[in-house]
């Protein structure tokens, strides 16, 4: 749509929903909102006025529309303009210049230029408030006014926007009586700056007190309150039903359901008892959902005990995957590892370039988190998930501790209780084992796309990874840390998330297997022995020149030979060598017994 201007006044900023009023923040309680909210939606009586003030006067093409967006907006976008667009402008170098400037992530899922207007749609209305933050900006050689399209200019350029009087299958007469006092509330309920709209503590507010007194009204009220969003597309970014005494969100469904790309839910001091209470709410309705408070409700009150929190964290992560914030904390999810150019090698059959290419992916970014934040790995496990882990030939190492090796664990109960089942179990029993470091550049990656058992779950992929690990331990006798190469191989069966998730795919089985970097015969492997063999040497060496001192004068060389073993056979340092052979006299089995007594003293071990 062109413009022509009737006066040499720039064009003031059309107004869009509601007024701007001061910023409020979700969590724990009502929003300060303030009162200072008098005007009501602009309409077609507010267009008509700003154009008799000297405003620039649409001009519309021939069939009134714009032709390259669609006749609707996607669910929860944003149509906004740049003026002036000169003939010397192209589009696209205009879009990427906006992108370079803004400061926040922008997505143009349409563009258009007609006239002296650039039509811009961007995904959200947290993008649009990133866009509206350029205007001003220069492109030579304009100097572009950015703003979002008004309601009743939306209606005129888009055939496919709600009509005035339909919304949600119910009649609604925005001019009516009761319409305007839903209108007004909404008013001075609404933070435009956070596009989050409060009905904490609804049934209190005087106008619903007064005016809706029966269940049936507010329920109509309700439902009319809904209509009149969609007919103003006002910018929801989020809703706040804190203090409402609900026991679940059914009678908020049907209204919730109408804004499918809601970001922010506060549902905080409520009585919502179990998981199926939020059931109206989910990712397949809200799949864009973001922010989360159930604070002061049963069914977060209940996860204080860490088994507990796990439990439900996990769970709310599976139901809401796009979640950066629950209950007022981060959501810790698993990123993929920071040096991106190192992959593992993967062979396999039956996939597809995207499908391999995800699978590498998912196996960097999961071993990263396994070396650096296991707690990270909550939301990557599936609610059913199943891991083990088998250690063999380590009976000393901290795996052996939840090894269910049938070699070594006796009794079918003890073998079945190392299984762990769901990421509430899985994610403890991951912290409890060592800390490890994988040596990326080592890993043979084996996958294999799987019979698709469920044809809605997307692909499944079986994943075998081979590799070396170091394991690192903490003495306690010393509390210093001692680091064991090994070996390991972990199956892994992987289903899609088909987009719903941190990664590519959740893991819904998962064994370990743990072995040493030892041969079966006590063998050094081949390629290990020189290198162990050289970093043995030069810690001989260097231990020698610290701890050893040369033979005393006075000290025979049987002696001198006697403490040199006795500090190599208990760790103990030249002193203390010394002082047990001389309590014992000489007996080295004597300082055994004591060792395993724990009798010896501290000081007396070599640090």
């Amino acid at each position: 749509m062109a413009y022509r201007p009737r006066s040499s006044q720039p064009a003031p900023p059309p107004q869009h929903g509601f007024h701007h009023g001061p910023a409020g923040a979700i969590g724990g309680g009502p929003y300060n909102t303030g009162s200072n909210v008098g005007a009501q939606w602009a309409g077609a009586g507010a267009a008509a006025a700003a154009a008799a003030a000297g405003a620039y006067a649409p001009v519309a093409p021939s069939d009134g529309t714009i032709s390259a967006i669609p006749a609707q907006l996607p669910p929860g976008a944003i149509l906004c303009q740049a003026t002036p667009l000169s003939p010397a402008h192209k589009v696209d170098l205009v879009l990427n210049r906006f992108t370079k400037n803004a400061l926040g992530p922008l997505e143009f899922l349409h563009a258009t230029a007609q006239g002296e207007t650039l039509y811009m749609v961007v995904r959200n209305f947290a993008q649009a408030q990133i866009l509206l933050k350029l205007s001003g900006i220069r492109v030579p050689p304009s100097k572009f006014v950015i703003t979002m399209v008004p309601q009743q200019q939306q209606q005129q350029l888009l055939p496919g926007a709600p009509p005035a009087t339909a919304a949600g299958g119910m009649q609604v007469d925005p001019n009516s009586t009761s319409s305007q006092l839903l209108i007004k509330l909404m008013e001075s309920k609404y933070d435009a700056a956070t596009g989050i709209l409060d009905f904490s503590r609804f049934s209190s507010i005087p106008v619903i007190k007064q005016n809706f007194k029966l269940p049936q009204h507010v329920d109509k009220a309700r439902e009319a309150m809904g209509a009149l969003l969609l007919i103003k597309q006002v910018p929801i970014r989020g809703f706040s039903l804190a203090g409402n005494t609900l026991s679940d969100l059914r009678l908020w469904g049907d209204f919730l359901r109408k804004f499918p790309g809601l970001e922010v839910l506060d549902v905080s001091n409520n009585n919502l008892t179990g998981f199926a209470s939020l059931d109206p709410v989910s990712k397949d309705t809200h799949p864009n959902l973001r922010t989360l408070d159930t604070r002061n409700n049963p069914v977060s009150s209940r996860a204080r005990a860490p088994t507990e929190r796990e439990r439900y964290m996990s769970n709310m992560q599976v139901r809401f995957p796009s979640l950066t914030v629950l209950d007022g904390d981060a959501v810790v999810t698993l990123a993929v590892a920071p040096d991106a150019s190192v992959l593992p090698r993967l062979r396999g059959s039956l996939m597809s370039p995207d499908v391999a290419a995800a699978a590498t992916q998912f196996v960097q970014a999961f071993m990263h988190a396994m070396d650096n934040d296991r707690n990270s790995l909550a939301s990557v496990y599936h609610s059913e998930a199943l891991f083990s882990v088998a250690a063999f030939g380590i009976s000393q190492s901290g795996f052996a501790k939840s090894s269910r090796n049938i070699l070594e664990l006796t009794g079918g109960t003890n073998r079945f209780n190392r299984i762990f089942h769901s990421p509430a179990e899985i994610i403890p029993a991951l912290a409890a084992l060592p800390r490890t470091t994988h040596d990326v550049t080592t890993l043979a990656v084996d996958a294999w796309l799987m019979p698709q058992l469920a044809p809605a779950a997307g692909p499944m992929l079986s994943v075998f990874i081979h590799g070396e690990l170091q394991e690192h331990q903490t003495v306690v006798r010393s509390r210093a840390t001692s680091t064991t190469a090994r070996q390991f191989d972990r199956a892994v069966i992987l289903l899609s998330t088909q987009g719903a998730g941190p990664l590519p795919f959740v893991i819904v089985q998962d064994q370990w297997t743990i072995r040493s970097a030892l041969g079966g015969n006590g063998a050094m492997l081949p390629w290990k022995a020189a290198e162990a063999e050289e970093l043995a040497e030069t810690q001989r060496t260097a231990a020698a020149a610290a701890a050893v001192p040369l033979r005393p004068e006075k000290m025979s060389e049987g002696d001198y030979n006697l403490v040199l073993s006795a500090m190599q056979q208990f760790g103990l340092n030249w002193d203390g060598a010394i002082q047990c052979l001389q309590t014992t006299q000489g007996d080295m089995n004597a300082i055994a017994t004591a060792k395993h007594l724990r009798q010896i003293p501290e000081h007396m071990f070599s640090s």
